[in-house]
């Protein structure tokens, strides 16, 4: 992910979808101080699991993957998080970890920015994503909008509910929809792009390959 990067404009596919199939269902995480409250929101996104998602393209590895994740927890090691649509990893823009950077997808390459470790809240539901190049920088949303189209961002970790999401796994594909607390949406591609650079934002859940990542 090194050198200049490029990003495009985009305008996201379909139509808006019922806010009813637009959210992941969030459990309550109660018991501590650090522990998030209620999740906003109503829902059961049984589409989640079984919505049919586009197939791949090929990718090397993807049965190691899924074998892997699902032989540890989430919080067990650092992991890079292929995207399903383009198998490239989602990364920080010029592995630059300064507050503000943009999160980008780009061929894996195996730098510290690409790698990711997921820290629990209490009873796993939420999750902190903490980079390797700092651990104690996290992914985000810039000044937690809740818009659409947001590109996502790296920051000190302050918990801050835009900082926690709640993976959600994909029952077709064993891949992972990673739900914001705060804005209800689902991490994505801009655009779908295959194309190294591309944003990586956060969108209402559209069952597309591009918010799925194993």
């Amino acid at each position: 992910m090194r050198g200049t990067i490029v990003l495009k404009m985009f305008t996201r596919r379909g139509l808006a979808v019922a806010a009813a199939t637009a959210m992941v269902t969030a459990a309550v995480v109660t018991g501590s101080a650090t522990a998030a409250p209620a999740a906003p929101g109503s829902a059961d996104l049984g589409t989640i699991g079984a919505a049919p998602v586009p197939a791949p393209a090929a990718k090397a590895d993807r049965a190691a993957v899924k074998s892997n994740r699902q032989s540890s927890s989430l919080a067990d090691v650092y992991w890079h998080w292929y995207n399903y649509n383009s198998g490239k990893c989602l990364g920080i823009a010029g592995g630059n970890m300064a507050n503000g950077t943009k999160a980008v997808q780009w061929t894996c390459l195996d730098h510290p920015d690409q790698f990711w470790l997921s820290t629990p809240l209490d009873d796993d539901r939420y999750y902190q994503l903490r980079n390797q190049a700092n651990n104690n920088k996290c992914l985000g949303v810039p000044g937690g909008t809740k818009d659409s189209g947001a590109q996502l961002v790296i920051w000190d970790c302050n918990g801050h509910t835009d900082q926690l999401w709640s993976p959600v796994r994909n029952a077709s594909t064993g891949a992972y929809a990673f739900l914001n607390y705060n804005s209800g949406k689902i991490i994505g591609v801009g655009g779908g792009f295959l194309d190294d650079g591309a944003p990586v934002v956060q969108w209402d859940w559209e069952g597309h390959a591009d918010q799925l990542w194993y």
